[in-house]
């Protein structure tokens, strides 16, 4: 479905002139052109997923120019870049310390799951229940827990 897309978008763009704009294009392929919020490289996108080669080609774009058709596993895209919001370093170093005990925390609790887990792995468990309930059973005074008293 995928290459049949694309070869199906390749000839609507290659029938507009050159300089036809993203809504042009869109309208050849009996699309509608999409905007997303603003996104970073880690976030889920509707419409584009995460982690993928359409939020890489994004993040590759100069501010105002498109892409060339750029497909996913089951999607393709033309991305145009309208705006670029620059990372604002201020406001991660603010955050930074939390960012950084956060990981410590994460790597503290991987350490010990990991740690119990081989625990559990390379124990020797004898199962005793048997002897030791049967021994607290002989070792208790006729007439139960509380003594027959007077």
């Amino acid at each position: 479905k995928v290459r049949m897309a694309v070869a199906e978008a390749e000839a609507a763009i290659a029938s507009l002139p050159a300089g036809a704009s993203i809504e042009q294009i869109a309208e050849a392929l009996g699309r509608q052109v999409q905007m997303s919020e603003p996104f970073t490289r880690n976030d889920f996108v509707p419409g584009m997923g995460r982690h993928n080669a359409a939020i890489g080609a994004a993040f590759g774009l100069p501010q105002g120019r498109r892409s060339g058709l750029v497909t996913t596993a089951q999607d393709a895209f033309i991305l145009e870049v309208v705006e670029r919001i620059s990372a604002d370093s201020a406001s991660w170093l603010e955050q930074k310390e939390q960012q950084r005990l956060l990981a410590i925390n994460q790597i503290g609790q991987r350490r010990f799951a990991d740690w119990l887990e081989g625990l559990r792995q390379n124990a020797r468990i004898v199962d005793q229940r048997d002897e030791v309930l049967q021994q607290t059973e002989d070792q208790v005074p006729m007439g139960g827990v509380f003594g027959v008293g007077r």
